[in-house]
């Protein structure tokens, strides 16, 4: 059994692969533009082409995911005590020490 929650297609006419896609497999009637697909922000991205008509594109971004990541490190770094001058290595300040690893 698999289970997928999530799809992203992005083509120039997306519904025909999805619809290809519905005739073997159950789908949600929920096809809205994403805003964040696997960790990832998803936003349409327009652009001036060189000869000069602008296009229409998608922009893919870290910008969540790393805030949420600092978020997730900077728990832990309180969870264990650890300061942000705790080890130096080569003259350098370094958040963690490896040698416990």
């Amino acid at each position: 059994m698999v289970y997928v929650d999530d799809i992203l297609c992005i083509r120039e006419k997306p519904k025909q692969v999805m619809d290809q896609l519905a005739s073997f497999f159950r789908l949600k009637d929920n096809s809205t533009s994403p805003s964040m697909y696997l960790g990832t922000d998803v936003r349409p991205w327009i652009y001036q082409k060189c000869d000069g008509p602008s296009s229409k594109c998608w922009a893919l971004g870290a910008n969540t995911y790393v805030k949420e990541a600092i978020k997730v490190v900077e728990t832990q770094k309180i969870k264990f005590g650890v300061s942000h001058s705790s080890t130096r290595r080569n003259g350098k300040q370094t958040p963690f020490n490896n040698a416990d690893y």
